[in-house]
């Protein structure tokens, strides 16, 4: 069953980036309780994190446009009440393919801002060859920021920074001080090879620092909600990283000795995790050619 609903999310993650269509009504919003005022909502694309409150409904990303009424009904199963805001992590439409929707009905989206200026103008995601038009002027963020903010929001203390040349050039790592959770966004897939997407400005060493800017502020209490994959621990994030370290480390040393892409495939460098990490997304050969020109 895990395995179908994987691989239902992976293929509507597809769609969102511009392979065609998937039957959404196959999808199923879950969503799981963090804490009393914090939910993270899985379906199709990157995971949510809901935050209500007297404040009023705070959401981190929004998923494939495809899904946005299901969201809708989901959120309103947790709370009843108006969506007043949406932060993206970064710009793919699996994180903000259901803004227009929820524009329409008021909410107001925030995001850094190289988001906005990515989601006006057609992309080329070369990771996985595709072409994406520019979003509808409903979808874009309305409230941008350039380093980092802190709102003072339904009793929480909420940072959000901007991670540079992550995963993509306008990530965001959404941290709920008070309750100690942090959504971190595609920076973090959890038992999962990661999309580094290079062509809008991600490189493995930017993932690097912002897993590392991270794990200086979390505990093992800290619940960790990454874009994709089930929800995580500081350790999860831990061995995440030696993933990433040993990676660049390797594919590095390579490249400086003049090896080719083939040859430093063949080398099998992600071995230990593959049988793991490389069946439900990437495959290792993908993963590591990733990482190849991200360096």
């Amino acid at each position: 069953m895990k395995f179908r609903h994987a691989f239902l999310c992976f293929s509507m993650f597809i769609s969102a980036m511009g392979a065609g269509l998937f039957a959404a009504d196959e999808i199923h919003i879950s969503y799981t309780q963090m804490r009393p005022n914090l939910f993270m909502l899985e379906g199709a694309g990157g995971n949510m994190v809901l935050c209500r409150g007297e404040d009023g409904l705070f959401l981190v990303d929004d998923q494939v446009s495809a899904v946005s009424e299901k969201v809708k009904k989901a959120i309103k199963a947790i709370e009843p009440g108006p969506l007043r805001f949406i932060l993206n992590t970064h710009w793919h439409h699996d994180h903000t393919g259901g803004n227009e929707y929820f524009r329409k009905g008021g909410t107001l989206t925030v995001a850094h801002r190289n988001v906005r200026k990515r989601m006006m103008k057609k992309n080329v995601v070369e990771a996985l060859k595709r072409e994406l038009e520019a979003s509808p002027e409903g979808a874009l963020p309305v409230i941008t920021f350039s380093k980092e903010m802190t709102w003072h929001y339904n009793g929480e203390e909420i940072q959000i920074y901007h991670v540079p040349n992550a995963h993509t050039d306008g990530d965001s790592i959404v941290f709920f001080k008070t309750s100690n959770v942090v959504h971190m966004g595609d920076v973090f897939f959890n038992g999962l090879y990661p999309l580094i997407d290079y062509s809008s400005g991600g490189t493995i060493k930017g993932m690097i620092s912002a897993v590392k800017r991270v794990l200086k502020h979390v505990d093992s209490d800290t619940q960790i909600v990454p874009g994709h994959g089930p929800l995580g621990t500081k350790w999860d994030l831990v061995t995440y990283l030696q993933m990433l370290e040993h990676v660049r480390d390797k594919v590095s040393a390579m490249k400086k000795q003049g090896k080719k892409l083939s040859e430093i495939k063949a080398a099998k460098i992600t071995a230990e995790w593959d049988a793991t990490w490389g069946t439900k997304w990437l495959t290792p050969d993908q993963f590591i050619e990733i990482a190849y020109r991200s360096i």
